[in-house]
């Protein structure tokens, strides 16, 4: 299952886990054990599948990419990945990267790739600088590509 991940796509992928809210500044690292409403994951052998209320939401996201169980199971069976694990999960975003048309191993982190990539994770602003979701928030491009450009 191992996938050499280059540099621009672990940019990628700290990036998102950034905007999604599971990035962990003491670890300088992705925190893959974490639902939203960042409840610890204790099994990481599949998707955990918990719905959590938070702030006023209800979602089921979980991982440092915050995978919904839908497309969770769709990656994860078209990649045959064996768990939920932190290497699973990697390859499950990048997967997702490339099918948005983005190159997580050559594309710039700039407000266009921002926004191709804007309706697989709502953190991510559109060109107009919101989610593609409604009554989501979306960080800006600007605090995006700030955050890259430390890698």
């Amino acid at each position: 299952m191992t996938e050499l991940i280059s540099p621009n796509a672990r940019k990628w992928l700290n990036t998102i886990s950034y905007a999604e809210g599971t990035w962990d500044e003491s670890k300088g690292a992705p925190t893959y054990d974490v639902t939203f409403g960042y409840q610890k994951i204790n099994d990481l052998s599949g998707h955990p599948r918990r719905v959590v209320n938070s702030g006023g939401h209800s979602s089921a996201a979980a991982g440092a990419y915050q995978f919904m169980p839908s497309t969770w199971d769709g990656v994860q069976r078209s990649l045959g990945l064996p768990n939920f694990g932190p290497e699973a999960q990697d390859i499950a975003a990048l997967n997702l990267i490339r099918a948005r048309g983005v190159d997580p191993d050559t594309a710039p982190i700039d407000r266009e790739n921002l926004s191709k990539l804007s309706p697989e994770w709502a953190s991510l602003p559109t060109k107009n600088e919101v989610s593609y979701y409604p009554n989501q928030t979306a960080k800006p491009s600007n605090a995006l590509i700030k955050f890259a450009s430390t890698f």
